[in-house]
């Protein structure tokens, strides 16, 4: 949006206007009473995010068998943030996730992460299916790794999961 901040209200009410002129000239009017101030776009897309969880959730008890892959970086301000991809086997349903991580991510800080989100979306371990990550120690490394954590819980449930480097 004109390399402007997501919650800039004024360009989006213009845009909202001007296609109002167009699809229904009659009622142009009343979207210039529309208030968007940067607290109310915010507000919006926090709902929109909080009905996506929603129906994502929803979506995932149908779930069958699921993968995740995970991969670690640092954004442009320094911060750790941890992406972790969810794609289920019993359609096309794809999700990400960024979580930020501070101070540290070692495999105890990120496999804490993991286990975060799929407690978030309600997905059941025993049908976790693989994981991909990148080769790094703190992923894959023996006994100390992420995959060999998520690997030791799985076995609670099921005997094990496929794990895939990249």
């Amino acid at each position: 949006m004109h390399g402007k901040s997501y919650t800039e209200g004024h360009f989006v009410k213009q845009c909202l206007i001007k296609t109002a002129e167009v699809v229904c000239p009659e009622k142009a009017h009343l979207f210039k009473n529309i208030f968007l101030t940067r607290n109310t776009v915010a507000e919006r897309i926090d709902e929109m995010s909080r009905d996506l969880k929603q129906q994502l959730k929803a979506e995932s008890l149908r779930f069958e068998q699921f993968s995740i892959a995970i991969d670690e970086t640092v954004d442009i301000t320094g911060i750790a943030q941890l992406a972790v991809f969810i794609r289920a086997c019993d359609n096309k349903f794809n999700m990400i996730e960024l979580i930020p991580m501070h101070d540290t991510t070692t495999s105890q800080d990120i496999f804490k992460n993991v286990e975060q989100v799929l407690h978030e979306y309600d997905l059941d371990l025993s049908k976790l299916a693989s994981l991909s990550t990148v080769g790094a120690a703190n992923m894959v490394g023996r006994h100390n790794g992420v995959a060999d954590k998520l690997q030791a819980k799985n076995k609670e449930f099921t005997s094990g999961f496929v794990i895939y480097t990249f």
